[in-house]
């Protein structure tokens, strides 16, 4: 889809979505949106000028819209002269996102494609006038650049920001744990609930195995549930991992029970965010 910016029906300017991609920044994330736009030149006489490009961005949700942003230049605002088939290579419009907007555009997105609403104007200055023209069109973005853009934004590695990977040489032992936790929030990010579930499964019993309970739970796994007024803080820790053991199980396992069960993205991002806030607890010095 293109941009048609028209003055009194007649063409001024055409604009064409090139690409999209991400930077991270310091507590918030920037989308980029690079345009390509040609002009067809102005009649015998006449003096037209293309600037102040802007626009804001909303994402396609139902039959409604979410808004994410304003869409300003990147880098210095230029100003475009319609001369004879006039080309300007690209303009690159940015837009800033947080993390609260990213999670609407992921539980908007359902690990598939997107569709984003893009709004432009601009100002023309035509013999000395000024007018503002505007268009808006919808661009799809498919699965495989929507992912590789979370992961340019930093959004993929938000997690391993706040749980940290271990130190080999301050514990080796969580280093495995931590690997299947990643693998997690990747599988989340593709839209694989029943992958992400199944490696929250792969960190709970790597967590097990690091601290020396073994593969499974231990044979008295009944009793931890037992008496639980009389247990300490890292008793019923234990006791959260045994019951999160039992509701991953069924994604790792294909009888006839475990295949009916369907995973969703609410699953997904409760057991992401539950094993981050636990690992963080065997991983951070107690205090």
């Amino acid at each position: 889809m293109s941009f048609n910016l028209q003055r009194n029906g007649a063409l001024l300017a055409n604009i064409e979505v090139a690409g999209i991609n991400g930077q991270p920044g310091l507590g918030h994330y920037r989308l980029l949106m690079h345009l390509k736009l040609s002009m067809p030149g102005a009649p015998e006489g006449e003096k037209i000028l293309l600037m102040d490009l802007g626009g804001s961005l909303s994402v396609s949700r139902g039959g409604g819209s979410f808004p994410l942003g304003v869409l300003y230049p990147s880098g210095k605002p230029t100003v475009t002269e319609a001369l004879k088939d006039w080309r300007f290579p690209q303009e690159t419009l940015a837009v800033e996102l947080d993390y609260r907007k990213l999670e609407a555009i992921e539980d908007v997105r359902l690990g598939g494609d997107l569709t984003l609403m893009v709004s432009l104007w601009a100002r023309v200055v035509r013999n000395s006038e000024f007018e503002f023209v505007s268009d808006t069109v919808t661009h799809h973005v498919n699965k495989g650049v929507w992912v590789e853009t979370l992961g340019q934004l930093g959004y993929a590695k938000r997690m391993l920001l706040e749980v940290p990977v271990p130190d080999p040489n301050d514990a080796p032992q969580l280093a495995e744990t931590a690997g299947h936790l990643s693998k997690a929030h990747q599988a989340m990010t593709r839209g694989d609930w029943r992958e992400t579930v199944g490696c929250c499964r792969d960190v709970l019993e790597s967590l097990s195995v690091a601290l020396g309970e073994g593969k499974y739970t231990d044979p008295d796994m009944a009793s931890i549930f037992e008496n639980s007024r009389n247990k300490n803080k890292d008793e019923r820790l234990r006791a959260i991992r045994q019951a999160l053991m039992v509701f991953t199980h069924p994604a790792r396992h294909a009888d006839e029970v475990s295949a009916a069960i369907e995973w969703d993205r609410t699953d997904a991002v409760v057991m992401v965010s539950t094993l981050s806030a636990l690992l963080k607890r065997f991983i951070e010095p107690k205090r």
